[in-house]
């Protein structure tokens, strides 16, 4: 099954774009943490990382 989207630019949505920045943004404050001496397992701070990701895509409204 194929799908054809059609869309005027390359350029991301505004939801893409929070959801990716966001995840950076934890990735960023887990190894911040990680230098205050917070040990976290990886597949916590990965979790943490996607659960963020998906809040700020999710709070973020759509273009319309």
């Amino acid at each position: 099954m194929s799908h054809t989207y059609s869309q005027p630019t390359a350029k991301p949505t505004a939801k893409v774009a929070a959801t990716g920045i966001a995840g950076s943004v934890a990735i960023v404050l887990i190894w911040v943490a990680g230098q205050f001496g917070v040990d976290m397992p990886a597949e916590v701070a990965a979790a943490l990382t996607a659960i963020i990701a998906f809040a700020a895509g999710y709070m973020k409204k759509s273009e319309s």
